[in-house]
């Protein structure tokens, strides 16, 4: 890691401080905090790593709208949480959830995303990787979808869902 990597590696520690502080002196609304603590590293990044924004965005972008709006949807219809009642729009998408929700998503993944690509991946690539670990890992991600498929089921979803 070089020094301006460094540099902005402590950005980004002291960045949620900041936000926090800004936050809670004006008393900022939902969007403008996610924007506040996801959007501007986000910005940051896409500055900083440009070659990989649109690498980025192709993973991200579908991953956090639909699993979103999957998740928040059968969340919020089986009583587990409520997200941000009063949005800032007008409109829910399938009457129940909110864009902060999915902005949060994407710009999380973004951020996530952005950050591997821009600190560690090239780390790892010239170091750790081999032709023969995609093996390694599908046969490590079809166990885990084995051995933790009990986990998928929902109790309350199926219960709401009898009586919508």
């Amino acid at each position: 890691m070089d020094k301006k990597q460094r540099a902005d590696l402590i950005i980004f520690l002291l960045w949620p401080i900041i936000s926090m502080i800004i936050s809670f002196a004006f008393k900022i609304n939902n969007i403008a905090s996610i924007i506040l603590f996801l959007g501007v590293p986000c910005a940051y990044l896409t500055i900083r790593a440009k070659r990989h924004v649109i690498k980025s965005l192709y993973f991200a972008l579908p991953i956090s709208i639909i699993a979103m709006l999957s998740i928040d949807y059968i969340a919020q219809k089986s009583g587990s949480w409520e997200m941000y009642p009063n949005s800032i729009l007008p409109f829910k998408f399938f009457g129940i959830v909110t864009f902060e929700v999915v902005l949060w998503a994407f710009l999380s993944i973004y951020f996530i995303v952005m950050f591997y690509e821009y600190f560690i991946h090239h780390e790892i690539i010239k170091r750790n990787w081999n032709f023969k670990m995609k093996y390694l890992m599908a046969g490590l991600h079809y166990l885990c979808l084995l051995s933790y498929s009990f986990m998928l089921q929902i109790q309350n979803f199926l219960k709401s869902a009898i009586f919508i």
